[in-house]
């Protein structure tokens, strides 16, 4: 994974290896913690693009929170359910790596938050039950709009600011 996401925090910097980061970020304080990561995309005006937006925050109880991001761009996606779950894999595929590399150690404190909706009256609605299930399928926590702050703010905010760089990732 340390390849196909380019890691950097609020500042432009770029973070060359994420699990040692997130380790020495956490190691630096004594307050208790949450790791929460999703991910969000934005359809651009060329055709079957998306651009995508991962965040991992590290959420300080009562302090605030640390986020880096991951922001790079797909030509593949056709629909908006193949952008949604897309979303969802760069999530589980982040969860994973953290995971298979111990930064994930307590499964209490890590989420994975997904940009879709509980309400019928929403599109998302549509892969709701099936995108719940896939992340509590994996082991995770999972939470959805509109208690998923890392995917429904963090990465939303990324994806949109025309002022943060974005990677060129394409896995056709």
């Amino acid at each position: 994974m340390e390849s196909e996401f380019i890691w950097t925090k609020s500042n432009g910097v770029i973070i060359p290896n994420v699990t040692q980061y997130i380790k020495d970020y956490i190691n630096s304080f004594e307050w208790i913690y949450e790791i929460w990561i999703g991910t969000d995309a934005q359809k651009m005006r060329r055709r079957n693009t998306v651009l995508f937006s991962s965040v991992i925050c590290i959420y300080k109880q009562g302090m605030g929170g640390h986020i880096i991001h991951s922001k790079h761009k797909r030509t593949d996606i056709k629909n908006k359910y193949d952008k949604l779950k897309k979303e969802v894999e760069y999530s589980l595929k982040i969860a994973e790596y953290l995971n298979e590399n111990g930064v994930l150690i307590l499964p209490e404190v890590f989420t994975v938050h997904i940009d879709v909706s509980p309400n019928v009256g929403d599109d998302s609605n549509k892969i709701y039950n099936e995108m719940i299930g896939w992340v509590k399928g994996m082991g995770y926590n999972c939470e959805a709009k509109p208690g998923a702050p890392a995917a429904s703010h963090a990465a939303d905010h990324i994806v949109k600011d025309k002022n943060i760089p974005f990677y060129e990732f394409n896995e056709n």
